[in-house]
């Protein structure tokens, strides 16, 4: 349904307990699948409660679409916008961020067009945003500002929640 939104949100470093977040999106669509994001690690390096989220939020928000592309102003103008409305006051820098999404779309090429003016825009290319978002995860919310469980959905169908305990 492209007017559902899932979001869930987690207690901080309980990535163990997390588990698979289902995705209640029905049908095969744009927002329905059943597809679980992947969560990618970077360099082997711990990662972090913000990586997790932003990773959950790109698979959630961007799909793998050949001749397609995102311009990467965009991409991370559309992340800030995300660390916004959620309160996320550790967002990653352009710089991390934008390491998180070669890693997460790691398919995609990054392509860079030089203006007349001088100017250059780089964009992801092979990389769309959805038609539809798809539920994420939030884990960088501190245990005592979550609700057990938190949903959102604003469809009429009904939510399944994943219980997480603190």
């Amino acid at each position: 349904n492209p007017d559902s939104v899932n979001i869930y949100q987690v207690p901080a470093n309980s990535h163990g307990q997390l588990g698979a977040v289902p995705d209640t999106g029905g049908g095969k669509g744009p927002g329905g699948g059943g597809d679980v994001p992947k969560i990618v690690t970077l360099d082997k390096e711990p990662v972090t409660d913000i990586q997790t989220t932003t990773t959950s939020w790109l698979n959630a928000t961007f799909e793998l679409k050949k001749k397609s592309k995102v311009n990467q102003v965009e991409l991370f103008s559309d992340y800030l916008q995300f660390c916004r409305k959620f309160g996320i006051s550790n967002a990653l820098s352009s710089a991390e961020f934008l390491h998180l999404v070669k890693v997460t779309f790691s398919q995609c090429e990054v392509l860079s067009i030089n203006r007349k003016n001088g100017d250059r825009d780089v964009y992801f290319e092979g990389l769309s945003k959805r038609s539809s978002q798809k539920p994420f995860a939030v884990t960088t919310l501190p245990s005592d500002k979550v609700r057990n469980p938190l949903c959102v959905n604003v469809s009429p169908k009904q939510t399944q929640c994943q219980v997480v305990d603190p």
